[in-house]
């Protein structure tokens, strides 16, 4: 079914992976949540069926800084799931140049080093020519 799927979105113009699209996707599946579960768990659980059938789609790699590996990691494996290949970038440039030869399909990069307890991470990704795709917020 994920390949069907995948084959649908290329078919319409779309990419396999659309933040806004699955941000959609997961609060229609929270309204149907049971009053036991907790919501956190439940987005844990959807979040990686949906990286999983992702990655049976068109698997991702992400990008992500060394000097920011640390912060960025997390944040990122918590938004993308764990069915994406994570590499580690030393320097922007190579990021870029990852980007560009379709090597690297995301850049999570940090926007902020501090701003409050909130860190602030960007999306970048080949597709989006302002390589600015959407902003991510976790409490540290």
């Amino acid at each position: 079914m994920a390949r069907a799927i995948g084959q649908a979105k290329r078919k319409m113009g779309q990419s396999i992976f659309d933040p806004h699209r699955e941000k959609i996707l997961l609060q229609q599946l929270l309204k149907k949540k049971s009053a036991h579960f907790p919501e956190k768990s439940l987005l844990a659980i959807y979040r990686e069926i949906l990286s999983s059938c992702r990655s049976i789609q068109k698997p991702l790699a992400i990008g992500l800084l060394a000097q920011e590996e640390k912060n960025a990691y997390p944040v990122a494996r918590e938004f993308f799931g764990g069915s994406c290949r994570y590499e580690i970038f030393t320097s922007s440039q190579a990021i870029e140049n990852a980007l560009n030869r379709g090597k690297c399909d995301f850049w999570v990069s940090q926007k902020d080093k501090k701003r409050g307890l909130q860190m602030v991470l960007k999306l970048k990704s080949r597709e989006n020519k302002k390589k600015e795709l959407f902003v991510l917020e976790r409490a540290c």
